[in-house]
């Protein structure tokens, strides 16, 4: 009897380590072995998991500014918002997928990326409400989501109907909205850098000869404003406002504005993109970075009070600061670089440019590089100048006043 008990307990272990043996491997755990077993992310697990996230190539078109009507359009139909959603969720699990451990509690600059379809939307996006789009809309995004899995033949199939990936995908959407500003536009927070690449001495020469183009070009032009004026006698006593005053009219030279001269240089690497068509760009990735102070006020660097000129002397406080960045791609090998010429002369490693700032005060927005009309036209060269002013279809333009 007891020899019995024994056979039989003998074959119901062999018949669980059978089943354990044959039981499917969970989508997350494959997921993870194929992110991390690439030779990219194993080199270097901040750029190389880019070699399986979705991107934005570059291009020369000149977009129109969405009219009014085009923005209420867009704001009733929530399918590019919906799309967005599912954009995020699928680079997060492949960043995930490279990191290993837990979901972050808000995105920092190593999910560089994860953000792009957010930006690239015609109206603003309000991040903490995604999760709301996830619930109402959840069908649909999982539909898109076994989409882009099924189109990265590397990675295994997406499991729609998984309550698995429904717990995975609602603290992706936590950390997003832990990620927000009070506006609702979510950004990344300073972290240490996980990529390792740095410039080669051929990238680095070619970057600094873009960044010299951009920058003789926006010394060339100016930046257009027009704000109301100000009018004591336009002053509405019972609401305190302006109801009238007309319009000022003020410039600045585009090589002293950060967000010109950044968008100038930006342009002219995707020009010489353009020019040299026989170069195999890859997934080459163009952003203009803005840093914000993170609780109000002006930015903080590193160290001392100001920032300081790469010819000497110091800035006058910033409300924000814009930049370039690009993410070279040669054979796989991806490198982060930044064109700043306010705080650098020569191209600069993107972990270098980061740590010119104070970490627990400053966020950061990267918006992949559009060519919008509406800027292309405020940033202009003058008709002509006289003395300190600038003229301009008729219109005299004064200089913009720069806080000392």
């Amino acid at each position: 009897m007891y020899k019995c008990k024994m056979i039989w307990g003998l074959i119901a272990v062999a018949c669980l380590a059978v089943n354990a043996g044959a039981a499917p491997v969970s989508f997350w755990a494959a997921l993870q072995q194929q992110v991390r077993g690439s030779a990219a992310v194993r080199q270097d697990t901040g750029m190389g998991r880019l070699t399986f996230m979705r991107y934005y190539f570059p291009k020369n078109t000149v977009y129109a500014q969405p009219g009014t009507w085009e923005k209420l359009v867009e704001t009733f139909d929530s399918s590019s918002e919906v799309r967005a959603v599912a954009f995020y969720l699928y680079q997060m699990y492949v960043s995930q997928a490279a990191y290993g451990g837990a979901v972050p509690g808000r995105l920092d600059v190593n999910y560089l990326g994860a953000l792009d379809n957010f930006e690239m939307l015609n109206t603003p996006f309000d991040a903490r409400s995604a999760s709301g789009i996830y619930e109402k809309h959840k069908k649909e995004i999982k539909t898109q989501l076994a989409r882009f899995f099924a189109t990265q033949k590397k990675l295994p199939a997406y499991p729609a109907q998984s309550a698995q990936t429904d717990q995975q995908e609602r603290a992706f959407l936590r950390a997003l909205a832990a990620s927000a500003d009070a506006n609702g536009r979510a950004g990344y927070f300073w972290a240490a850098p996980r990529w390792k690449n740095t410039l080669s001495a051929q990238d680095k020469k070619w970057l600094g000869q873009i960044l010299h183009t951009g920058q003789a070009e926006a010394s060339q032009k100016v930046v257009l404003y027009k704000t109301p004026k100000a009018d004591l006698s336009a002053l509405d006593k019972t609401s305190g406002r302006y109801s009238g005053g007309g319009m000022e009219y003020l410039y600045r030279p585009a090589d002293k504005e950060c967000d010109a001269c950044s968008y100038v240089v930006a342009r002219a690497l995707r020009e010489q993109m353009r020019k040299q068509k026989n170069v195999n760009w890859g997934h080459l990735r163009l952003y203009r970075l803005t840093a914000r102070p993170l609780k109000g006020g002006t930015l903080q660097p590193a160290r001392g009070s100001r920032f300081a000129r790469p010819e000497g002397g110091f800035y006058p406080a910033w409300d924000y600061h814009a930049a370039v960045l690009v993410i070279m791609n040669r054979d796989g090998r991806y490198t982060p670089a930044v064109l700043d010429t306010f705080l650098s002369a020569e191209p600069m490693a993107f972990s270098a440019w980061l740590a010119q700032f104070k970490a627990a005060n400053t966020r950061l927005t990267a918006t992949p590089f559009k060519r919008l009309e509406e800027i292309e036209t405020a940033i202009t060269r003058p008709d002509k100048r006289e003395g300190p002013n600038c003229i301009k279809n008729g219109c005299t333009y004064k200089p913009y006043p720069v806080h000392p």
